[in-house]
């Protein structure tokens, strides 16, 4: 009898702890590569290299830079 209740809620309890860690991953992901528009735009993008491809097609106002390393 016990094996019947403890084995769903034991399933539900590592689903529950898997969805809550993924979410946490995916809100907190760093977006540290930036480069200034025209006006008052910042896009920043998770890589130099998505930074570099976007700012070229943007004709962007600076170089991508480390939003990390600025101050």
């Amino acid at each position: 009898m016990n094996n019947r209740v403890y084995g769903p809620l034991v399933l539900l309890l590592i689903s529950l702890l898997v969805t809550n860690v993924i979410s946490f991953n995916v809100a907190w992901s760093d977006k540290d590569w930036c480069y200034d528009q025209v006006g008052d735009g910042h896009p920043c993008f998770e890589t130099e290299k998505k930074c570099k491809h976007d700012a070229k097609l943007d004709d962007a106002e600076s170089p991508c830079y480390d939003e990390d390393k600025e101050d």
